[in-house]
């Protein structure tokens, strides 16, 4: 297994310290969509704080805190204390605080339902007590156990794993009825279910089985595989010497266990049926002892640390071939670190210390990103925004140079780029600024949640509820610019998918399988096209002289708003196409995208079939990408981490080396450049290839492929390179036909029906 290692510096965001938390030990909660924090130590204070640091809320307590935990919804934080029967919960709404009485002494455990409205709470007696959040209703269950309950987790089922002193394992209903009961040899501790929505790191369902398997640590150096539908016969993994005793562990990708050991190794095993406990990847992650392991499903990484180190690193989930390594000291920290967590989204990383500081760091920037033309804006920070030039972008024709960055004052759920503005989105509010005085020129509510925002250099188009919201863009100077406004659908009924702007056209798609022309300029609807089956989006040229849309079943097709025809794209992998980009440099070309495989197609618009679509090439990456320009074979997209990559590609390959110097290349990597050229119909280009081989039978393929898609001119050119006189008189007396079909019959009856 080959990997690379790198040292890195990470960027803090805030710092709750040890003023606030106290001295020792702090135990912290993200709220699930990572808008608080939740964090305390030995001061008796639980501080909740904003993903930038500010605080929002104190919660004084009678004990020092043992447990905090979100509830699914996100709607309220269960506090567990220390010599206390009253659980604190935090309305996330209200900032209010409400005191839950379990009349039990000596609480242990606390745990929200995956799933469900429930909470459970166990105490040093075995005794458990269900709460229902919505209906308020609490359910003690006396003797669920005979001695301190320690741990325990639900399951996507809302079925309550629970372990206990007493050695053993009960399973219960969301009602606190026991399911079964197991006694173990030793005691289980840290319990986790697999196959959860929040341990899974792709978009797949749960399967069936999956949910029943809960492992536990056995006296820290075997794992325990518990499966709930078969509890009589438990699996007990053990691991070679050298990895020591197990610190902790997390489910990844729902049947493999990803294992963090004292002696600093980090281990993958399988779960899987065929191969349970299988080692996938063994890996010396550190040096020295290593304390804790937090998993970002989101941006599929990992971290983990030691008392004074953190190593951050990728898994490849489709090899395990290759693991990158990424390292990071805190030289402000005095104290021993002690645990890490992150964010769900995966930006945001934290680490405590025994200091009793805690500290958030920007792990990754959220995949936010939109372009116009050969520029892309993205976050550079999670409330800056930076307008930079891709592949082949030439500064003279910008009027804004480049780069731009914008400090903006929430972070974005959405953002825009258009010629001359930049916006933002969050809930139903829009911002715009202006590149030229990077600040604020409008600020915009819709009347519902913003789905989609569109700018270009003079209307800005909101997707909102189903309606596109179009309106002119302000001035620099924030005064009213011109042009209409209007509301479409215009009907009662409204389900538009996706919209667009060109320079001169609003583009939207609907559920009823509709594509729609609006012109921006005569301010009236130009084209329409009905679809048999609901359309999901829409992605138009540059010019909107052509665009792809895709259907609910996945149907690619590229739509001709004058003929109002759309020609299918022959099928492409088996993922669902979710973005697709008109490359910068070359008409005709579009690469279509499912999130990991870039897939090169090719429009020609005039063949002797009429209009086709080719698909060309595909590259694969190894994480979730989401594309974002391309130029002349050029991909540059982003990463989960937010960070942006260039990808040459592999329908490109031959083409650009042969741009650096086609003498330069073998005779086979010529012969490659003629026929990549050819295939993306760059007919010249593969002309001038042809040159250096100098070769009657490469002249034949090049104008074998220029009669195909109705070149005439260049057909001529190569016929009169071979000196073949009749093909060229042929050729020149049909050369001024206008009617494309009629031309494509008589190059048909020039060869017979060529073949080739």
């Amino acid at each position: 297994m080959s990997t690379t290692m790198r040292m890195i510096e990470l960027k803090k965001v805030f710092t709750v310290g040890k003023s606030l938390n106290g001295l020792g030990a702090v135990l912290f909660a993200w709220h699930p969509d990572g808008s608080y924090l939740a964090c305390s130590g030995s001061s008796r204070i639980v501080n909740i704080s904003n993903r930038q640091g500010e605080p929002v809320a104190e919660i004084p307590l009678q004990g020092q805190c043992l447990a905090l935990d979100w509830d699914k919804d996100g709607e309220v934080l269960a506090v567990l204390q220390r010599d206390s029967g009253i659980v604190p919960l935090w309305d996330a709404h209200q900032h209010k605080v409400s005191n839950l009485d379990t009349n039990m002494k000596d609480l242990t455990f606390l745990k929200w339902s995956l799933t469900g409205p429930q909470l459970a709470i166990g105490n040093v007696k075995g005794n458990l007590l269900l709460y229902n959040k919505r209906t308020l209703k609490k359910v003690p269950i006396l003797g669920k156990h005979v001695k301190r309950i320690t741990c325990g987790a639900w399951n996507a089922d809302n079925k309550l794993a629970l372990a206990s002193e007493d050695k053993q394992v009960t399973i219960s209903n969301a009602d606190g009825d026991t399911i079964n009961q197991t006694m173990l040899k030793s005691e289980p501790t840290n319990m986790r279910f697999s196959a959860t929505k929040v341990d899974r790191l792709d978009s797949g369902r749960v399967e069936e089985g999956e949910k029943s398997i809960v492992a536990a640590v056995m006296n820290k150096r075997t794992l325990l595989l518990y499966n709930t539908e078969d509890p009589a016969n438990p699996i007990e993994l053990a691991f070679q010497p050298k990895y020591g005793a197990i610190a902790t562990y997390r489910w990844f990708q729902a049947v493999h266990l990803l294992l963090g050991f004292e002696t600093g190794y980090m281990v993958v095993i399988s779960t899987e049926p065929s191969e349970v406990g299988e080692e996938k990847v063994s890996i010396k992650a550190h040096q020295g002892r290593l304390v804790d392991l937090a998993l970002a499903p989101a941006i599929n990484r990992v971290a983990t640390c030691t008392a004074k180190e953190i190593m951050i690193c990728d898994l490849v989930t489709s090899s395990w071939s290759e693991l990158q390594r990424e390292y990071a000291k805190l030289p402000d920290e005095l104290g021993e670190l002690q645990s890490l967590g992150w964010t769900a989204d995966g930006t945001m990383l934290t680490v405590t210390a025994d200091s009793g500081n805690l500290h958030c760091f920007l792990a990754s920037l959220p995949c936010l990103c939109s372009t116009a033309g050969l520029r892309y804006a993205s976050l550079s920070s999670l409330q800056e925004i930076t307008v930079v030039g891709g592949p082949g972008f030439v500064a003279a024709d910008c009027g804004v140079q480049l780069p731009v960055t914008i400090n903006i004052s929430l972070e974005p759920a959405l953002l825009a780029l258009g010629s001359e503005h930049v916006a933002i989105a969050m809930n139903n509010t829009a911002i715009y600024y202006s590149q030229r005085t990077v600040q604020p020129v409008l600020e915009r509510e819709y009347p519902g949640s913003i789905d989609s925002l569109k700018l270009n250099a003079r209307f800005a188009a909101a997707l909102s509820e189903g309606a596109v919201h179009i309106h002119p863009l302000p001035n620099h100077d924030g005064s009213e610019g011109q042009g209409g406004s209007g509301v479409f659908p215009d009907s009662t009924v409204r389900d538009v998918t996706s919209i667009a702007l060109t320079s001169d056209f609003l583009v939207f798609c609907t559920r009823r399988g509709s594509v729609h022309y609006f012109g921006l300029e005569d301010w009236a609807f130009v084209s329409e096209f009905r679809h048999k089956e609901p359309i999901i989006s829409v992605f138009p040229n540059e010019l909107g002289t052509r665009a792809v849309f895709v259907d609910a079943s996945n149907g690619v097709f590229v739509y001709n708003p004058v003929a109002e025809e759309a020609t299918p794209v022959p099928a492409v992998g088996n993922g669902a196409i979710t973005s697709c980009l008109w490359d910068a440099s070359q008409r005709g070309v579009f690469v279509l995208s499912d999130g990991r495989v870039f897939h090169t197609c090719v429009y020609a618009q005039s063949t002797m079939a009429g209009e086709r679509v080719e698909v060309v090439g595909s590259a694969q990456v190894n994480s979730v990408a989401n594309p974002v320009v391309v130029s002349g074979g050029q991909l540059v997209y982003q990463n989960t981490t937010g960070a942006m990559q260039t990808l040459v590609l592999p329908s490109h390959e031959r083409v650009l080396a042969a741009e650096g110097g086609v003498h330069l290349l073998s005779k086979e990597a010529q012969l490659e450049a003629v026929e990549q050229n050819l295939k993306l119909c760059r007919y010249d280009d593969a002309w001038r290839v042809a040159e250096q081989l100098d070769s009657p039978s490469i002249y034949t393929q090049v104008a074998h492929a220029a009669l195909r898609s109705l070149e005439l001119g260049l057909a001529t050119r190569v016929y009169r390179k071979l000196g073949d006189v009749g093909m060229v008189l042929s050729l020149q007396k049909v050369a001024l036909l206008e009617d494309a079909k009629l031309l494509s019959a008589y190059v048909a009856m020039s060869f017979g029906r060529p073949t080739f």
